[in-house]
């Protein structure tokens, strides 16, 4: 075999090697190629089941009544805009809710919205979270069609 032929040879694996090493520095440097990175908000960090995030986003003010901008791939695969609490509801998350529901993630307002959206997509235990005795009326527009209706 000749040397210039076995430098064929070597092309692919080296290339490889290279893509590797920029995927790898590119997620060093916080651009993220391969993954969806941090989350950016609590409703982000709800999704991601990143609690941590939850407690550091909802230390400001308002930020767990906030409707925020869930990224595509990340709950599913489109953009989505929900409060934590809704985005906790989503993803059937009694643990994300009990977190929530201790920092004040939704007001006495909010629950008949979310005991509509539990019943939507038929998760009769948090129906009862937030509507013990059932007796909540559901609008045909509230629950997923008003949270899916935001753009």
């Amino acid at each position: 075999m000749t040397p210039v032929r076995a430098a064929w040879f070597a092309v692919p694996p080296v290339a490889v090697t290279c893509a590797l090493v920029a995927f790898i520095v590119a997620e060093l440097l916080g651009a993220h190629p391969l993954t969806l990175g941090p989350p950016q908000n609590a409703s982000e960090a709800v999704a991601m089941r990143d609690y941590a995030a939850v407690l550091r986003f909802g230390a400001r003010p308002g930020a767990l009544a906030r409707v925020e901008m869930i990224r595509r791939n990340v709950m599913n695969d489109h953009r989505m805009f929900t409060t934590p609490a809704e985005a906790a509801v989503m993803e059937h998350d009694r643990d994300a809710l009990d977190l929530l529901a201790a920092h004040g993630g939704w007001s006495d307002s909010d629950r008949a919205h979310l005991a509509c959206l539990a019943r939507d997509l038929q998760d009769g235990a948090l129906a009862a979270l937030f509507d013990p005795s059932g007796s909540m009326a559901c609008a045909s527009d509230d629950g997923l069609a008003r949270v899916l209706r935001r753009p």
